[in-house]
């Protein structure tokens, strides 16, 4: 899709699954869409919009954000912020939207966000970009970036982890999820 000349459209022109079957099928072109929706709907671009609503209440900042051809933001990567930004979102979402006495995302979003609305496998659901998955009973509320980018949210034991990876020179993908449980909750 990048390398058409117009993303939206060729994302709408993409075939649809027309059996009867629930199929689940990760996107970053639906992502995209949200983008393009969103710009439309509120008169805002998505960078203007999310700065203004969600990233300047808690103090983070933007480090960069790729457009497509019509300078829609993009919807589902080229987003990058650092670490320490990316602790704060998950934060934020760990505090069911608040932030320092704040409401900034309604706690009901939160709870829709992280609700299933798509089982992946048997070991993985799909909230509203969310992956959902379980250790031992603790759910594990999964914010997955190119590469190897997680923020991992586990309301249970008040926990917020942050891995990043980089992905400037060729390289396989993380396992972040597998380290997570290996390393940091078994060690708990």
């Amino acid at each position: 899709i990048e390398d058409h000349p117009n993303w939206v459209q060729a994302i709408l022109d993409l075939p649809l699954n027309k059996s009867n079957q629930s199929i689940f099928n990760y996107s970053t072109g639906v992502t995209h869409l949200l983008s393009a929706i969103l710009s439309k709907a509120t008169g805002m671009s998505t960078c203007d919009f999310a700065n203004k609503y969600f990233f300047d209440p808690i103090g983070a900042k933007v480090a960069h954000w790729g457009r497509d051809p019509q300078g829609y933001f993009s919807g589902g990567c080229n987003l990058y912020l650092n670490p320490y930004d990316l602790m704060k979102v998950g934060q934020l979402h760990l505090n069911q939207g608040s932030w320092q006495g704040k409401s900034i995302i309604e706690p009901s979003w939160i709870q829709q966000m992280w609700t299933k609305h798509a089982t992946v496998d048997e070991d993985i659901d799909y909230g509203y970009l969310w992956w959902i998955s379980e250790s031992e009973k603790t759910p594990i509320y999964t914010m997955w970036g190119y590469g190897g980018q997680f923020v991992f949210v586990l309301p249970k034991i008040d926990m917020v982890v942050v891995m990043t990876h980089n992905t400037e020179k060729e390289f396989d993908e993380f396992e972040g999820e597998e380290f997570l449980r290996k390393y940091i909750l078994d060690a708990l």
